[in-house]
């Protein structure tokens, strides 16, 4: 006789966006710096505004951004089960990555 699948119950998300912004941060970051490397070796030095540039630029303030709200709803927001897995830096608290990355 077959049982059936246990069903179990849906986690609901800790942080709704930061993990797709975090997804498109590092894709950005990923074909920008791939971009940039052959953009030097085909075409040399350029400026600041190129198009690779940008890609890599673009990773850098999302992960600001990121950073930035994991650390405010920490501080400002927390419960004691999101005290544990979280440090205390000048009075802020967040994941230990989050104030490495920022």
């Amino acid at each position: 006789m077959v049982t059936p699948a246990r069903r179990y119950p849906r986690r609901p998300r800790a942080f709704p966006g930061t993990s797709g912004a975090a997804r498109l941060a590092v894709t950005s970051s990923s074909i920008g710096g791939a971009w940039n490397v052959s953009w030097h070796r085909s075409i040399g030095r350029d400026s600041f505004w190129t198009p690779a540039h940008m890609a890599i630029y673009v990773c850098g303030v999302l992960a600001a951004i990121i950073c930035g709200y994991l650390i405010l709803i920490n501080t400002f927001g927390r419960t004691p089960k999101d005290s544990a897995a979280t440090v205390n830096v000048l009075g802020f608290r967040a994941p230990l990555g989050a104030f490495i990355a920022a």
